[in-house]
């Protein structure tokens, strides 16, 4: 299973937020190298640029399907040929940033399409898509453009302007357009908004020189505006990070949207009757937070080695849940979230041991066809196979926990999973076989990590990892106790405080399924005991008092109390 390059990058949908982050006075963390190997400025541009493009190509289909826009996409295909501007080449040129996207039309004859795009350093991305909403196919440098109407969608992954240009030459066109639409918007007044605690909605007012103007907001159904000259229009949004965006359509396809992030403060519950149900809420939520994902990774809902080791891969699979499951058949809430989803596969983690061959039955019946195992001999050994999938990310750096204590594991799971960094599992005071095989396979891993201290992964290990790979860097972030090391783990990353979820400190079942959901938004996974909040948990709040927005509790109140809620959403200011 090769990860392809757009899976590669979708760890980077956090990325949306730290740009954010840093636009609006949020510290980042220290450049020291070993710590920042999930924020690599390469791999952080293709990132916003391939994340934008999926946003974008959902949001696009979206409209063109909805049969009140389609009048207008088939006045675009039907647009008269302009005699004076029939030509071999058309050059488009603007300024982009990560909140702006510019649609330009065309009409053409057919043939092979030549691209040039400048800049050609991954920060601007492009795409052809046809106007016909009954075609989804996408096009780019040297594709066969059937005879049609189309638009070049241009976006960017810096949130400053950056100038492009994209020349089109080798077919003949019949119209190109000549004027982008332009919006004015007021409210909100900046790309990255944060609404008071206490709005209960807000207001977007813009106006456009479009005759089209519609709204999208996270994963609803888009709205038509139908004043785009004076829009004034309520949005109801979830607490949380929400992503809102404004298109305005020209009657020649030509298009501009104005992107924003809009958040909402406050704390939300991912809660359930059971760790199915909680599973299958999480799903929902990273669904309408992001983008609903193609693929959805299963585990095991009893035993916490498997989920914990796929948390990397299910973030670098364009976004998947982990949906937990019971060993011999798909939990209902599971079955239902599944159908929900629609996902075109599903990778299973662990042996036919853990998840028995009958739910792979199940899957093909609610019409996944394409269905992967991942498995080995033992919890080591999964988590090796599992790793050798992530490590095709990049990582130089691989995160070693043990193997029979989950609360580490849990610590750092997020961390591993936005930076697309492997999980490695590994007994007290030996490393296993399977994981110095992997080690020995991938020369690029020259950075290991132990989270925990001394008591869950002894010095041995530590030089057992230095004799596999002469030379590593092999640190450690332990702590007192499991709370303790949650709040090292932040410190260690330099992680803002703006995100933080929350899970029991003394079961796993909760995060697990959370633990993407953290990933996505840069969140780290605090542990709390049920009914209070540990003092050192306490005292990590109490410095970063008035510095968080969102807050996520995995778990319905017998898992993190209502009291610990409400201490909880005290600190959001």
């Amino acid at each position: 299973m090769a990860l392809s390059n757009a899976r590669r990058f979708s760890v980077l949908l956090v990325v949306v937020l730290v740009v954010a982050l840093v636009a609006t006075g949020f510290s980042t963390p220290s450049a020291d190298a070993a710590k920042q190997v999930f924020r690599k400025q390469p791999a952080v541009q293709k990132g916003k640029v391939l994340v934008k493009k999926q946003l974008l190509l959902h949001q696009w289909k979206e409209a063109k399907q909805d049969q009140r826009f389609r009048p207008m996409m088939n006045r675009a295909d039907k647009h008269p040929a302009n005699a004076q501007t029939v030509e071999n080449e058309a050059l488009f040129q603007g300024q982009i940033d990560f909140f702006t996207v510019h649609q330009h039309a065309f009409q053409t004859d057919g043939g092979m399409v030549h691209v040039e795009l400048s800049p050609s350093d991954g920060s601007v991305g492009y795409m052809i898509v046809p106007m016909d909403p009954d075609d989804d196919n996408v096009y780019y440098d040297g594709d066969n453009l059937p005879a049609g109407a189309y638009g070049l969608v241009v976006f960017g992954g810096s949130e400053t302007s950056v100038d492009y240009s994209v020349k089109l030459t080798g077919i003949p066109f019949t119209y190109i357009s000549q004027k982008l639409p332009q919006w004015n918007v007021t409210s909100p007044d900046k790309s990255f908004y944060r609404m008071n605690k206490s709005d209960q909605k807000l207001t977007v007012k813009a106006s456009t020189d479009a005759p089209m103007a519609v709204l999208f907001v996270n994963d609803d159904e888009p709205l038509e505006l139908n004043n785009p000259q004076d829009v004034q229009q309520d949005v109801y949004l979830q607490l949380g990070f929400n992503t809102m965006s404004l298109m305005a359509l020209n009657h020649d396809g030509s298009a501009l949207w104005k992107g924003f992030h809009v958040i909402k403060p406050g704390l939300k519950r991912m809660g359930g009757k059971d760790r199915f149900e909680v599973s299958a809420n999480i799903s929902k939520e990273i669904s309408y937070r992001f983008f609903r994902p193609s693929t959805v990774v299963l585990a095991r809902g009893d035993v916490f080695t498997d989920a914990l080791s796929g948390v990397p891969l299910a973030v670098a699979l364009e976004g998947a849940p982990i949906l937990l499951t019971n060993t011999n058949g798909l939990p209902t809430a599971i079955k239902e979230e599944i159908k929900r989803l629609a996902p075109e596969r599903a990778v299973i983690l662990g042996g036919t041991g853990s998840i028995s061959t009958s739910v792979e039955t199940q899957l093909k019946q609610l019409g996944i066809q394409d269905v992967e195992r991942i498995s080995g001999s033992d919890r080591f050994a999964v988590s090796a196979a599992v790793s050798s999938k992530v490590a095709e990310i990049g990582s130089d750096t691989a995160i070693v926990v043990s193997g029979t204590v989950f609360s580490d594991a849990l610590s750092s799971s997020s961390v591993a999973g936005w930076g697309g960094i492997p999980i490695l599992l590994t007994l007290k005071d030996q490393l296993p076989a399977s994981i110095k095989t992997f080690i020995a396979k991938n020369p690029q891993i020259e950075n290991f990590i132990i989270v925990g201290g001394p008591g869950t992964v002894s010095d041995q290990v530590k030089a057992q990892l230095l004799q596999a790979r002469p030379g590593a860097s092999v640190e450690r972030i332990g702590g007192a106790d499991r709370y303790e090391v949650g709040v090292n783990v932040i410190h260690y990353f330099g992680l803002p405080p703006f995100a933080l979820t929350f899970a029991r400190g003394d079961l796993f079942t909760d995060a697990l399924s959370g633990a993407p959901l953290a990933a996505y938004m840069g969140a780290p996974i605090l542990l709390t005991p049920s009914t209070k909040l540990d003092p050192k948990v306490q005292r990590y709040l109490d410095v970063n008092e008035g510095n968080t927005d969102v807050v996520y509790i995995f778990g319905g109140p017998a898992s993190v109390s209502d009291q610990v809620a409400k201490q909880l959403y005290g600190y959001i200011p």
